[in-house]
């Protein structure tokens, strides 16, 4: 919606602090400028696709709609200081569970599997994947990895890519 208000979420303003190649450029230039207070019409004013790539965010949990039915010229609330706005998390994904020693299998099929399903839009997940030192650090690259596999082919594609690395409890 066009009097929509997205914030970024955690991931999002992770992704932008470690300048990951995550996202697309169009995208990484809309989530810089989402910021609690323009409304989707309002970011239409700078980029004439706004509303399709504030979806694709949102899709990947990189932004979360937190106002909407006024512009943000109405609002009557004073403008929050940047520290104060509170952080959207991002949606859950359920890691994935590993042991140590099924580490490098478990990187070489994650990386396979995000390359299959996105192209050379996974590359730099896949690069943050391979280089995953500890089980930790590879649930949290499968993790966002899924975040991005969520932007562009769905939810539903993101689970499954999650489930191929999680171990029945």
């Amino acid at each position: 919606m066009p009097t929509t208000v997205y914030a970024k979420t955690t991931l999002g303003e992770h992704v932008l602090a470690e300048r990951s190649r995550e996202l697309l450029p169009r995208q990484r230039q809309v989530l810089i400028m989402v910021d609690g207070k323009r409304t989707a019409a309002e970011l239409s004013r700078f980029f004439a696709d706004a509303q399709a790539v504030l979806e694709q965010l949102s899709a990947g949990g990189f932004i979360a709609a937190v106002a909407t039915g006024q512009p943000a010229q109405a609002s009557a609330a004073p403008p929050v200081a940047p520290e104060a706005q509170p952080q959207v998390a991002a949606p859950e994904l359920n890691p994935p569970k590993l042991t140590g020693q099924a580490l490098p299998d478990a990187k070489r099929r994650a990386v396979r599997a995000l390359t299959d399903a996105m192209g050379p839009n996974a590359d730099g997940a896949c690069m943050r994947i391979e280089s995953a030192k500890t089980v930790e650090d590879f649930e949290l690259a499968v993790t966002r990895g899924a975040a991005l596999l969520r932007g562009i082919r769905g939810a539903d594609a993101a689970q499954e890519f999650l489930a191929a690395f999680t171990n029945p409890v």
